[in-house]
């Protein structure tokens, strides 16, 4: 019997314990209103604040289950600290490691909490479960690490998850994530966590957010998520099969490793991104084809080693530098171009690339290497085609075989840059296989592939107005020209003036400069029937010089062998001279079978109304006569004797019987009074 009565009151102690407790609290008097310390299930009301909390945490050794839903947090300041050296602390605030490592199974927050504290929960292993009140903003670092939580569905108040938040909770499965910067190391080594749901309002992936998360394999995003950051290792070592973030419009960076070790197989970033991390895809090795969008200017160290990238077009043309071991063992890839402002190249950053058969370096002044940049390539079968003979001589350069350098946009390799290498590029996509046919240069975007791309960059630097390179020096080879007639104009008065082309053969494109008199400008260019299925475009030199350029994407004939090819309409002012002219020259005239012909200047008159009366009536007589040009006129004018290689000297004739020393013997052209005269000059 006595045995009996001592097991029924150990049963009647433990189910006392285990009895809920209700306290009504005023904030600072807990240790006062909880007596007993084995408290398992405590419901508070009324307030509370930090040396309540502080109570709990050094006394309450047996908590399983809090409940605070009726509860006050309040702010309080002391003159000693609380929880390690904190003395002041926020209204609605959970201080740091209030209930750290207690055997929890259940917590209900208050109602109106804003911030849980620095691992406030942390070690709790217990709790499975919690439900965050519409109120949080907050949850600092590592406030529930090594928890037991099963699932997490974060309201979208909370903005901020501090570092380590959730992290090492081996039993968490799926996480919704409404908003916020998800801080570094948030979700780190959740090795059980499969689904991850982002809502509009995530801006950050933080360093090592979800790193080590080993069945993590896809991410699903909000189509109005706002991702401006995906930190450091962010998801390096976990199962992560895509990096398909093309839609985050305000993505700015990718931070170092963030990929790395992971099956992702499909890359593509959106234009907005400037950094990509030293290492962001190393040894992810599904990945086949990564382009790095054009605001990023330095190729990250370790950027892609060891992947399987195969795709030639890795970066635009505004790459600076190239990282150590940056490009390291793609074997796959055969061909790749430098783009020209590269300066340097760092230590093996294309080692093990054995796939390479060919190198295009854009750059005129040679990159700077670092060691060993090609180990374990094959130089002397791999071609490189040089933009400067310096490569001959720069070590490590020098191993490759090195082709002729080319000017970028010379398609037809004539060391010219004009309208026939428009021509060459299009016959090249009509697939007709040009002649001399410079890939390289072609490819002026550079993407490795040649397309209507190319041509526009061509007419713009054919409309740049480099005469070095672009416009060249050529001698004039036919005598079809590009002409203007002699024409009136008082000042404030507009007109319409034909461009002409007189041609013995058919043309597809051409190109001439056209300068103006001080005083006469340009209001509108228009189409003439004869190139009425053609492209113009035209541009202003830095000289003043107005270039114009026409093509047919076809490269059709231009139509017929005489008239207006194009009809500009002209504005003379005050500062028009009396007699000036329109010089037309650079006339470059393209066959369909890419050959180039070269015309030679022509001049038209342009007269001033204050001046002479009508040039159309001249009566000039011009001849040749023992080495010497005779014009004869009625009266005075100006005449141009242009050679037949493009030279124009200006001639003052006075009325009456003119001789002139011509330069040499040969063929030359006479404008004189709106008319054209053909003479040839022997001694």
């Amino acid at each position: 019997m006595r045995n009996f009565t001592f097991l029924f009151a150990a049963i009647a102690c433990v189910a006392l314990q285990m009895q809920a407790v209700v306290v009504e609290n005023v904030a600072g008097e807990l240790s006062s209103r909880l007596t007993d310390t084995k408290v398992t299930e405590l419901t508070i009301t009324g307030s509370l604040d930090a040396r309540d909390f502080k109570y709990m945490a050094d006394k309450c050794n047996d908590l399983t289950g809090v409940d605070l839903s009726s509860a006050k947090i309040l702010a309080y300041e002391g003159a000693e600290p609380v929880f390690g050296q904190q003395i002041t602390y926020q209204a609605n605030e959970i201080p740091q490691t209030s209930f750290f490592g207690k055997p929890l199974t259940s917590v209900v927050l208050p109602s109106d909490v804003r911030i849980v504290g620095y691992a406030a929960f942390a070690g709790c292993e217990g709790i499975t479960q919690i439900e965050f009140p519409a109120s949080l903003d907050s949850i600092s670092g590592y406030a529930f690490s090594a928890t037991g939580l099963r699932t997490l569905a974060l309201p979208a108040t909370v903005t901020k998850i501090g570092e380590g938040a959730f992290s090492r909770c081996e039993k968490l499965t799926s996480a919704t994530i409404e908003a916020g910067h998800i801080g570094a190391k948030a979700f780190f080594a959740d090795v059980a966590l499969t689904d991850v749901k982002f809502g509009s309002g995530v801006t950050a992936i933080g360093n090592g957010a979800f790193a080590g998360c080993k069945s993590l394999a896809t991410l699903r995003w909000s189509d109005a998520t706002q991702l401006a950051l995906i930190g450091s290792e962010a998801f390096i070592a976990t199962q992560m099969s895509d990096a398909a973030l093309a839609k985050f419009q305000k993505l700015s960076a990718l931070g170092a490793w963030a990929y790395a070790g992971t099956p992702v197989a499909e890359v593509t970033l959106p234009e907005s991104v400037k950094e990509v991390g030293e290492g962001a895809f190393f040894y992810a090795t599904h990945v086949t084809n990564l382009v790095l969008p054009s605001k990023v200017t330095k190729v990250a160290p370790y950027l892609t080693a060891g992947t399987n990238v195969a795709n030639t077009n890795i970066w635009g043309n505004n790459i600076t530098r190239i990282g150590d071991f940056a490009l390291y063992n793609l074997s796959d890839i055969d061909r790749l171009t430098i783009p020209s402002q590269v300066t340097y190249i760092g230590t093996k950053a294309m080692a093990g690339m054995t796939g390479l058969t060919r190198i295009t370096a854009k750059p005129t002044t040679v990159p700077l290497l670092g060691h060993d940049v090609w180990a374990g390539v094959e130089q002397k079968e791999v071609e490189l085609a040089a933009a400067s003979a310096s490569y001959l001589s720069a070590m490590q350069w020098n191993e490759f075989k090195i082709t002729k350098r080319y000017i970028m946009g010379d398609a037809n390799s004539d060391d010219l840059v004009n309208v026939t290498d428009i021509t060459t590029i299009i016959n090249y996509i009509l697939g007709n296989n040009p002649e001399n046919f410079n890939f390289d240069a072609a490819d002026c975007t550079p993407d490795s592939i040649i397309n209507v791309s190319d041509i526009t960059m061509v007419i713009n630097l054919i409309l740049s107005g480099n005469t070095t390179e672009v416009v060249g020096e050529w001698e004039v080879n036919t005598e079809d020209n590009v002409n203007i007639d002699d024409f009136n104009l008082a000042p404030g008065e507009t007109r319409s003036i034909d461009v002409k082309l007189c041609n013995s053969q058919a043309y597809t494109a051409l190109q001439f400069d056209l300068r103006l008199p001080e005083g006469l400008e340009i209001v509108s260019i228009g189409k003439a029937d004869r190139i009425a299925n053609h492209n113009i475009h035209s541009g202003t030199l830095p000289d003043g010089t107005v270039r114009f350029i026409a093509y047919n994407m076809q490269n059709a004939d231009i139509k017929g062998n005489d008239g207006a090819i194009i009809t500009l309409v002209v504005k003379a002012n005050q500062a028009l001279a009396p007699n000036d002219a329109i010089e037309v020259s650079h006339t470059v005239l393209a066959t369909a079978s890419d050959e180039s012909f070269f015309a030679p200047v022509t001049v038209a008159r342009v007269g001033n109304t204050t001046g002479v009366t009508d040039m159309s009536q001249s009566t000039a007589k011009v001849y040749s006569q023992a080495g010497r040009v005779v014009i004869e006129s009625a009266e005075a004018t100006t005449a141009q004797l242009i050679a037949i290689n493009g030279i124009s000297i200006n001639l003052a004739v006075e009325a009456g019987h003119n001789e002139y020393e011509a330069p040499a013997q040969g063929v030359y052209i006479v404008r004189i009074a709106g008319k054209s005269h053909k003479l040839v000059v022997r001694n």
